[in-house]
């Protein structure tokens, strides 16, 4: 059979059957758009997430613990053990083993880590402003500098740059009670004040 009469019967047979024709057309264009879709979602969700993570997160930021509890999830309350001055306890009670300084010293003289900040945690017994003799209580943590913070106030240094000493971040949130305790009147006031912590353990 020659080319010319299977395009002639091809051509004939579409013609015979219109509709399922156009529902065959209508079908892959709709699965090829379908596809495309798809894709592009899949393409724009990932390139999404890495830039949400890149701007928000060092990647390459490794946490190191000495007590497996911490990433096992601990007891509901730890047992009773003979003192030692390594075991720090949380402010829930639960003991924890802390990495001493030579253990420190030996993650330094690692090859494969560019660069070591130990971290604490301080039992905060209150908190006090500068003006005020009111104490407040409050959770005080390290400050991250592998997460981007954001701030409505002031100024904080670049990714990976720790804060300058006798630097501090307060969250949004004390705003409100403090300028009901008539220790500021707004937000800007609290730049630039001296906040005193004080602190039984840092763990």
């Amino acid at each position: 059979m020659r080319t010319l009469d299977i395009v002639n019967r091809a051509a004939r047979s579409l013609r015979n059957a219109k509709t399922r024709t156009i529902l065959t057309s209508l079908a892959i264009a709709v699965g090829a758009f379908t596809i495309t879709i798809s894709l592009a979602a899949g393409e724009g969700t990932r390139q999404y997430a890495d830039t949400l993570i890149n701007s928000n997160v060092n990647p390459q930021a490794l946490f190191i613990v000495k007590d497996p509890s911490i990433t096992e999830g601990p007891a509901s309350q730890s047992p009773l053990r003979v003192y030692d001055e390594n075991v720090g306890s949380t402010p829930t009670g639960l003991a924890l083993e802390q990495m001493t300084q030579e253990d420190v010293d030996k993650l330094l003289e690692r090859d494969d880590l560019t660069n070591v900040v130990p971290t604490y945690q301080p039992t905060v017994d209150y908190v006090q402003f500068e003006g005020s003799d009111t104490k407040f209580t409050a959770d005080v943590s390290y400050y991250n500098t592998t997460i981007v913070t954001g701030l409505s106030k002031g100024g904080l240094p670049a990714q990976g740059t720790d804060l300058a000493d006798g630097d501090i971040v307060v969250p949004g949130s004390y705003v409100e009670t403090l300028v009901e305790n008539d220790v500021i009147a707004n937000a800007d006031e609290l730049i630039g004040k001296q906040i005193t912590v004080t602190a039984s353990q840092a763990t």
